[in-house]
């Protein structure tokens, strides 16, 4: 039923509080950060099943543009929380990984494929290691040769800035 069907029922009921029917959260709700990750996930997962059939204005659905509205909500998501740099870390990676997944599928399945900067832009920004681990499971840009030194000096790049960060904020 829709909240407005609700909140319709719940006045006929004589219910002061429609909130007390279960799909309207009360105000002040506070959710726990596993039904975030848990409802991060969903939306990844639904996003893909719902784009990977539909075209968009140029005919094809581009996977890249849903790679980044993707990042978004994660960065969103660990806005939210109250750790947010580990939240976004674990989130950049499952990402990340999920995404080395859908690429491999594009590739079997001969659809439009995620471009290479953009997979080695998740790895920079943290994604690294779902990266390795995507490549691993999925046995996916495991032997290209230019990709694999890129992305190679993207996760020394990625160390280099937590490094620095790190002195900087502790080290002086």
């Amino acid at each position: 039923m829709r909240p407005v069907a609700r909140i319709a029922q719940s006045v006929e009921q004589g219910i002061e509080n429609p909130c007390v029917l279960g799909s309207i959260p009360s105000p002040g709700t506070k959710f726990k950060e596993t039904s975030l990750t848990a409802g991060f996930l969903l939306s990844v997962l639904s996003v893909f099943l719902v784009t990977r059939d539909l075209p968009s204005i140029s005919g094809d659905i581009s996977m890249n543009a849903v790679c980044y509205v993707l990042l978004i909500l994660a960065v969103g998501v660990s806005l939210i929380s109250p750790y947010s740099v580990w939240v976004g870390l674990m989130l950049i990676n499952v990402l990340t990984l999920l995404i080395y997944g859908a690429d491999k599928l594009a590739a079997r399945k001969s659809w439009r494929r995620i471009p290479e900067n953009t997979l080695l832009l998740f790895g920079l920004l943290g994604g690294w290691i779902g990266a390795l681990a995507g490549q691993q499971i999925f046995r996916h840009k495991t032997q290209k040769q230019p990709f694999r030194t890129r992305f190679m000096l993207s996760i020394a790049a990625n160390i280099a800035a937590v490094l620095l960060a790190f002195w900087l904020g502790y080290g002086r």
